[in-house]
């Protein structure tokens, strides 16, 4: 990179006008001051300015990491690059795969790998994740391999609360927010900050302080009365396809029928392993939904999708009639409620009837029961939502962004196998495994979308590009311009980035472009100021003040320190 960076050489330009594609304020800033670029939705080009703002939060981040090692000789802490793996391919298949290959002795750990790299989001759906809707976004990966569970946990949190100081450095309030969907063996939580735009959302209880994302949030749920299990039978109900229809046709409660839900997993496989899709068949009750991502970590799958009508027909179901009832060779597998739940009407795979008294364990079995229904959301007008699983307050619902996230495994494995070491005595022991991941342009939106006002962006001092924006205003003279390139090279050599604007502009557009690109210090030289007998020092938000030519450096690094 150019020292100093000039906004006359820049590949960028900042924009008076909120582009179209703009649907928030993250969206708003970053593209009207020359952060980013939109390509297409979901994709974006980062302009020289964003570029060097996530670079610059890489090399901290990376300094903070590589202290770890400095505090602890034992600790080997590396970084690694990853490549843009297969959709099928988990970050944990990868590890295992990693740790298989490198990892033998005890005389190797604790290891702590990091990577900074892209990733598509969630494989297979590339659903538009953050402020910025990605479908692809650049992460920093964590690693961390350990010998047993006591440096394991000592580990994560220590980890755990770098990043939580990176998030307070941006001056970002975040939460942490289980993220587990088993919280007693395998603790896993994500860093979610607030923001009603975002596209997490995370259930809490004011009460006990339960929060967790909606993919693996629970909720109390309460059983019925028990009944004796009365005899099954088939009943007409024509054009009653839907649960609702089912219900005002019979006259029941939704709560009194089972709904059948198919889809096709793909199973989690070693790399460059084929893999096949499987059939599978979730039965919940009627008055509940099947949450996908408790159903795919569930099944141990990578990937779920909606079975098709023909799928569907070839196992002998029948679309809107089905039930796992006198169906073979099918994946069934069913939410903790049912087997507490006599009686149910459900499908009789049959177009047209469904059966009355279906009892789970007499008229049928699963291969798998757990918790696989969503938590309701609380709406003012239809659903008062669940109850918290520990204390039965009722449950509130917030909607923000998920920065980053953290989880442990107590053994590290493939499909097939544990991931072992050999211990001082030569024995062969389970591996233990940690990982972290931040998005490092859901952490660029978050920043943007916290940190602006009316004119522009107000960068926090540790996440911002440059820490001084240089405004020269030309003079008859030229003597600015030799104060202004002589006081760059000067801050540059104390290692205090500059971004110098030297272009041919008028002082209102200068400054207005300032405002937008969001620089905590700015610095301006002017006619006007040298012979007032220095140079202006404006903080992005605050007032402006002269500090003496001759100090000029020393009083900038000053306030630079101060911020």
């Amino acid at each position: 990179m150019e020292h100093p960076m000039r906004l006359s050489r820049l590949f960028s330009h900042t924009r008076r006008e909120v582009p179209a594609a703009a649907d928030n304020a993250a969206q708003q800033w970053l593209l009207r001051a020359g952060y980013l670029s939109q390509i297409a939705a979901g994709s974006y080009l980062q302009l020289p300015l964003g570029r060097h703002m996530i670079e610059r939060l890489q090399r901290r981040m990376t300094s903070d990491l590589q202290g770890i090692g400095a505090q602890a000789p034992t600790q080997w802490v590396q970084e690694i690059r990853l490549p843009l793996l297969p959709p099928t391919t988990s970050i944990a298949v990868a590890a295992a795969q990693l740790s298989r290959e490198h990892i033998h002795s005890y005389k190797q750990l604790p290891v702590l790998l990091f990577s900074f790299h892209p990733e598509w989001q969630n494989g297979f759906s590339a659903r538009p994740t953050g402020l910025l809707r990605l479908r692809q976004q650049n992460y920093l990966r964590l690693f961390g391999f350990y010998a047993d569970s006591d440096s394991l946990t000592h580990q994560y949190h220590a980890i755990a609360s770098r990043f939580q100081s990176w998030f307070e450095r941006c001056e970002l309030l975040t939460q942490k927010v289980e993220s587990s969907f088993d919280p007693e063996n395998e603790p896993a939580h994500i860093y979610f900050l607030a923001a009603p735009e975002g596209d997490t959302l995370v259930f809490s209880c004011e009460r006990c302080g339960y929060r967790a994302e909606q993919s693996c949030a629970r909720a109390h749920k309460p059983a019925p009365p028990a009944a004796p299990p009365l005899a099954m039978e088939a009943v007409a109900t024509p054009a009653a396809a839907t649960i609702e229809a089912l219900a005002q046709y019979l006259g029941i409660p939704t709560t009194a029928t089972a709904k059948a839900v198919f889809y096709m997993m793909t199973p989690s496989t070693p790399l460059d392993s084929p893999t096949q899709e499987e059939f599978v068949l979730a039965i919940v009750r009627g008055d509940m939904e099947v949450n996908e991502s408790k159903l795919t970590h569930a099944l141990g799958a990578v990937a779920l999708r909606p079975a098709k009508q023909d799928e569907i027909c070839a196992v002998g179901a029948t679309p809107g009639y089905a039930s796992p009832v006198g169906l073979s060779g099918v994946r069934v597998v069913v939410d903790t409620l049912i087997p507490e739940c006599p009686n149910l009407v459900a499908g009789a795979n049959k177009p047209g009837y469904h059966l009355l008294n279906v009892n789970y364990g007499r008229d049928y079995q699963a291969q798998l029961v757990a918790d696989i229904t969503a938590v309701r959301v609380p709406t003012s007008s239809e659903c008062d939502g669940d109850l918290c699983p520990h204390c039965q307050s009722r449950l509130a619902a917030k909607r923000g962004v998920m920065l980053g996230g953290s989880a442990m495994q107590q053994v590290l494995g493939l499909p097939q196998a544990a991931c072992t070491y050999l211990n001082q005595e030569g024995k062969s022991r389970p591996l233990h495994f940690a990982s972290h991941w931040l998005g490092m342009e859901n952490l660029l939106a978050s920043i943007a979308a916290l940190h602006h006002d009316s004119h522009g962006l107000c960068l926090p001092p540790w996440a911002a590009p440059f820490a001084v924006h240089l405004v020269m205003l030309a003079g008859k003279s030229g003597l600015p311009q030799q104060v202004a390139e002589s006081l760059a090279a000067q801050l540059e050599a104390a290692g205090i980035d500059v971004l110098l604007d030297d272009r041919a502009e008028s002082p209102g557009i200068k400054f207005n472009d300032a405002d937008l690109i969001g620089i905590p210090l700015r610095v301006t030289v002017s006619e006007r100021s040298l012979n007032q007998g220095g140079v202006e020092i404006k903080p992005r938000r605050g007032e402006i003040s002269l500090a003496p030519r001759e100090d000029a450096c020393k009083t900038i690094l000053e306030r630079i320190v101060e911020s």
